[in-house]
C-alpha cells in the first residue's frame, strides 16, 4: 500500500505545484490584509454585534485608496490610520464594501494599519453578501459570524492568508467557539463573558460561533465536540469518527497545522458545513444516528486543503476545494471500501459534467457560492485530482511492467 499512500501524498505537492504555475487572471488586488486584532461584542437578544477591527496590510501597488469587504448591514462609524488620525470612508452598498481614501496615499511594499469601529444588526439574510443566504448571525439561539459573512473588514476573499487574535463578549453562560489557542480570559463587566482566540499561522481564522453548547472532549483532549442538549447524545460517535478522519488525513498528508480539532453544530438556516484553521462545522439536520460521514470528512480535510494550500488568485481555488473532495474519496475508499468508492466517484464526475461548457479557467466570473462554481471548483477539481491519481498509478504500473 505504499504505493497508494504515495498517491494520495502527491495530491498536495501536486496543488503546490500549481499554485506556482498558474497564472494569474482578473483584477488586480491593491493590497494583502496580513493580520486582525479585533474587539467584538455580541448582544443576541437584539441581534447587535459592535466592534473594533484592526487592520494590518501591505500595499501592493501604489494607491490612494482602499477597498474592504464589510456586511451591509454594519455600519462603520469611524476609521483610524496608523497615526490615529480620523479617515473618511464610504459605504459601497453594491459590493458590501468600504473604500478609504489615503490624502497621503501609500506606496508599494508598504505595511499600513487601519483601524474601524462599526456596529449594526446581523438578524437575517437581507444585508447579506450572499444574496438569501445567511452567513453572519447574532442570536439567543446561536450566534455565527463566518469568514464569508463579512462581519470583520476582508480584502481578497479566500485569498489573504492572515493571522488573528479576537476577543468576544458575550453574556454569561454563552459557550464562544473560535480558531486557535483560548488565552486565559480577562476581567468581564457583570453579566458578560470575554473569550479570546489567538491565530498566528498565516490562513483563514475568522470564524467564531457562540451559543449554548454542551462540550464534549475526546481523543486525549483534542478532539472538541459543540453540540447543543437534544444532539449531546450522537456526541461520541461524531467525536470517534472526527478522531479516525483527523488521522487518516494526517497519515496521507502529513500533520495538520493544529493536533485540535473543534466540532461545532451549525443550525440549518446556513450552510450545510463550513470549515476554518482547527474548526469543523455541521449543520444540524446532518447530526443524526446515521452519521453523515463524508460531508465531516470533506470539512475535515480542508485542515490540508485549505489550511495548508490555498489558492493564490480565485482561477486557482479548485486546489482548495476539489483537493479536499478528492481526500473524502480516498477516506470513503479507505473505511468503506472499493465499491463505495466507486459510487461516489460516479456521484463526484456527474457533478463535475453538470456545468460542462464553462471552463474552470472562467470561475473568477462567477460567485463563490453561486451552484456552478461550487460544481466547477468541487466536483472538477475533485475530478482532476482522481484523474491524476489514476495517471500515477499507470505510470508506477509500467514502472514494474518495465515497459519504460
Amino acid at each position: 500500500m505504499v504505493i497508494a499512500r504515495s498517491l494520495r501524498r502527491a495530491h498536495v505537492a501536486f496543488a503546490l505545484v500549481f499554485l506556482c504555475v498558474l497564472p494569474v487572471f482578473g483584477q488586480k488586488a491593491r493590497i494583502r490584509a496580513e493580520d486582525y486584532q479585533i474587539n467584538a461584542e455580541i448582544v443576541p437578544k437584539t441581534h447587535r454585534l459592535s466592534a473594533e477591527a484592526k487592520v494590518r496590510f501591505v500595499a501592493l501597488e501604489d494607491a490612494n485608496f482602499a477597498t474592504f469587504e464589510l456586511h451591509n448591514a454594519l455600519r462603520v462609524t469611524k476609521v483610524l490610520d496608523s497615526n490615529g488620525k480620523p479617515l473618511s470612508p464610504e459605504r459601497i452598498t453594491q459590493d458590501n464594501a468600504i473604500r478609504v481614501t489615503f490624502p497621503n496615499g501609500i506606496t508599494k511594499g508598504s505595511t499600513n494599519t487601519l483601524t474601524f469601529f462599526y456596529e449594526g444588526a446581523l438578524a437575517n439574510a437581507d444585508d447579506s453578501p450572499v444574496e438569501g443566504l445567511k452567513l453572519a448571525y447574532v442570536g439567543e439561539d446561536v450566534t455565527y459570524l463566518l469568514y464569508p459573512g463579512r462581519w470583520f473588514p476582508v480584502t481578497n476573499y479566500g485569498i489573504d492568508r492572515f493571522t488573528a487574535t479576537i476577543n468576544i463578549i458575550a453574556p454569561t453562560g454563552t459557550v464562544i467557539v473560535g480558531s486557535g489557542s483560548t488565552k486565559p480570559e480577562k476581567a468581564a463587566p457583570a453579566g458578560k463573558t470575554i473569550a479570546t482566540f489567538s491565530w498566528q499561522k498565516p490562513s483563514f481564522p475568522g470564524s467564531i460561533f457562540a451559543g449554548p453548547f454542551q462540550e464534549s472532549v475526546f481523543g486525549g483532549g483534542n478532539m472538541h465536540v459543540y453540540f447543543n442538549a437534544d444532539k449531546k447524545n450522537s456526541a461520541p460517535i461524531y467525536g470517534d469518527t472526527a478522531i479516525k478522519q483527523f488521522e487518516y488525513f494526517s497519515s496521507e498528508y502529513g500533520p495538520a497545522p493544529s493536533p485540535v480539532m473543534k466540532l461545532v453544530e451549525l443550525p440549518d438556516d446556513t450552510v450545510p458545513a463550513w470549515w476554518a484553521p482547527e474548526i469543523s462545522a455541521i449543520s444540524a439536520r446532518n447530526i443524526s444516528e446515521k452519521i453523515n460521514y463524508r460531508l465531516m470528512a470533506d470539512s475535515i480535510a480542508h485542515q490540508w486543503f485549505g489550511g495548508i494550500v490555498s489558492p493564490e488568485a480565485k482561477e486557482d481555488w479548485w486546489i482548495m476545494d476539489g483537493g479536499a473532495r478528492a481526500a473524502e474519496m480516498d477516506y470513503v475508499q479507505h473505511s468503506a471500501g472499493q465499491t463505495a468508492f466507486e459510487e461516489a466517484t460516479r456521484d463526484m464526475a456527474v457533478g463535475a459534467l453538470a456545468y460542462d461548457t464553462v471552463p474552470l479557467a472562467d470561475v473568477s466570473k462567477l460567485d463563490t457560492f453561486s451552484p456552478d462554481f461550487q460544481a466547477l471548483v468541487t466536483d472538477k477539481g475533485g475530478m482532476i485530482f482522481h484523474m491524476l491519481r489514476w495517471v500515477i498509478a499507470m505510470l508506477r504500473t509500467a514502472r514494474r511492467s518495465k515497459i519504460f
